[in-house]
């Protein structure tokens, strides 16, 4: 599996955790409420950013859909 969903991708570990992968070749979806804490990860190679709230099921079930359009299997992180 080269694939992983990364929430809290806007800063700190999932920030870190979102670099590492992409820079290992894995495509990952880097999840945050915020959309400004997104935009470090718009053109970058491998990321595909996507504004999220996990706390709001609607949020989420958006999320795990534009995932798997994108991915098809992936690994989810939860670093949020």
């Amino acid at each position: 599996m080269k694939s992983a969903v990364i929430t809290g991708a806007g800063s700190g570990v999932g920030c870190a955790m979102t670099q590492l992968f992409a820079d290992q070749g894995a495509k990952v979806a880097a999840i945050s409420r915020r959309s400004e804490s997104l935009r470090q990860w718009v053109n970058v190679q491998n990321v595909v950013p996507i504004q999220a709230d996990i706390t709001r099921l609607e949020d989420i079930d958006r999320m795990i859909e534009e995932a798997e359009r994108q991915f098809g299997e992936y690994l989810r992180v939860d670093a949020a």
